[in-house]
């Protein structure tokens, strides 16, 4: 992980220095402060949302992580972007390229959020 210059004192960079050298070097940990996780508990499903603002980057490391997860039976995984009365909406089951993004009414977010949990 990247050490954090800003803020020395984080809990990330307390955290890389625990686990220093331990794991392999395409393995890394991410800590995901804008996650989002709806768990239907009836049908043990996941659903998985990364939060991101209009512009921010999705590091690539953590978009990794959210493909591999993604892969998992029962997960589902998608990066929700709050855009200027619109949300971007990216499923990382079909994600082909990278930019690849959906840009949806708020209304329609609402039925595919929906439709997920009455699936």
């Amino acid at each position: 992980m990247t050490k954090l210059r800003k803020a020395p004192d984080s809990i990330n960079n307390w955290f890389d220095e625990l686990v220093d050298g331990i794991g392999h070097r395409e393995s890394s940990f991410s800590n995901i402060d804008r996650l989002v996780v709806a768990h239907d508990g009836a049908k043990r499903r996941f659903l998985i949302c990364e939060l991101k603002h209009e512009g921010e980057a999705l590091p690539g490391g953590q978009a990794w992580m959210l493909r591999d997860l993604a892969r998992l039976p029962s997960v589902t995984v998608i990066q929700v972007v709050r855009l200027n009365g619109l949300v971007g909406l990216r499923r990382f089951d079909v994600l082909r390229n990278e930019d690849e993004m959906e840009i949806l009414a708020l209304d329609e977010f609402r039925r595919r959020y929906a439709r997920w949990w009455n699936r």
